[in-house]
């Protein structure tokens, strides 16, 4: 069975897509917890942070690139959060890697971001 983000990605689902990529599709989450809060999900499969072979490192580099690259998008160079979850104990909830980008206001740094 396909992930909802499989299903995003191949547009079974509908989204408010922000950016893509060969590589990723950026969109807004639908739980915000900032005015500014997108996932950056690689279009590949990966179940985890855990599960990228060491020879396919490049989707990491890509992460950031469209991270930083959302920064400018958005004026928020300097203040914002990458984070990714791995694992259900380290609050993962959909098991396809993918990255919180969080920026727009002052974040509650306590909180702990889950994909319901």
């Amino acid at each position: 069975m396909k992930t909802i983000f499989q299903q995003i990605i191949d547009g079974e689902l509908p989204s408010e897509k922000v950016l893509e990529s060969d590589l990723v599709l950026v969109i807004r989450d639908r739980f915000p917890v900032s005015s500014h809060h997108f996932l950056i999900i690689p279009k590949k499969l990966y179940l985890s942070l855990d599960h990228v072979p060491d020879n396919e490192s490049v989707i990491f580099q890509e992460i950031f690139l469209i991270a930083k690259r959302l920064a400018k998008m958005f004026s928020l160079e300097g203040y914002y959060k990458v984070l990714v979850n791995v694992g259900e104990r380290g609050g993962q909830t959909i098991f396809h890697l993918h990255a919180h980008f969080i920026g727009g206001e002052e974040i509650d740094n306590s909180r702990v971001i889950h994909t319901k």
